[in-house]
């Protein structure tokens, strides 16, 4: 993929305040099946900004196993650095960690540290996951996000959500988010298609969010957001 970009009067540091740029980025992706049950999936990627080589390098993007199931028990587990992409990847696309390009936010770095149990019945589909975005080891402050997705597919393709994102020790303030997610998807004839989504957040935000000079430790979290699109 090769982009060329135009800022202006974008909110940045005076100096940055008109840029332009053309940048790249190639993908490889191996996969290979280990046994019956038991796959593997590597992905290596190299972003480059033209104006510099300090980007040139190949860096490992995304590597998982995949453990299935049997045709009784319909199941499959993720385990490693994947990407957790639902519907428009409206609610949950990008991992907020991970490795940026030089003019972030396009970057092309998605993947999270991540389990994720999968189980499918016609016409259900259920994702469970818990993503591991920052380590706090013993101070606390470990970032973990959790979520589940339900994907129902009939004349409309439904998607329902629920996640839950958690930072900071209580005596800290805590970053604290939950959000649920319905999003629907219908093509209603050859050449036509309709797609909606909407979204409820709530929780806390916390002082070291905010900037530590802010007098409250934290702050509520109240926000509705959605987009309908039609093809």
């Amino acid at each position: 993929m090769v982009r060329g970009i135009w800022w202006k009067n974008m909110e940045q540091e005076e100096e940055k305040r008109g840029e332009d740029w053309f940048d790249s980025t190639v993908h490889l992706y191996f996969s290979a099946d280990l046994s019956d049950r038991v796959g593997l999936f590597l992905s290596f990627i190299n972003e480059r900004d033209w104006r510099s080589d300090a980007s040139s390098s190949v860096d490992l993007d995304l590597a998982y196993f995949v453990l299935t199931g049997t045709e009784q028990f319909p199941f499959s587990i993720t385990l490693g650095r994947q990407e957790l992409v639902y519907g428009e990847a409206f609610l949950i696309g990008a991992n907020p960690e991970a490795p940026v390009s030089v003019h972030y936010p396009y970057g092309a770095r998605v993947g999270f540290d991540a389990v994720k149990l999968n189980i499918t019945r016609e016409p259900w589909q259920i994702d469970l996951f818990q993503a591991k975005i920052l380590e706090g080891y013993s101070r606390g402050e470990d970032f973990d996000l959790y979520g589940v997705n339900i994907h129902l597919s009939r004349e409309v393709e439904w998607d329902f959500a629920c996640f839950c994102k958690y930072q900071n020790p209580e005596d800290r303030g805590v970053n604290q988010t939950y959000a649920l997610s319905i999003r629907g998807e219908k093509k209603v004839c050859p050449g036509f298609s309709w797609k909606g989504e909407v979204v409820r957040e709530w929780g806390r935000v916390a002082r070291n969010a905010l900037g530590e000079e802010y007098p409250e430790k934290e702050v509520p979290r109240d926000a509705w957001g959605g987009y309908v699109g039609v093809t």
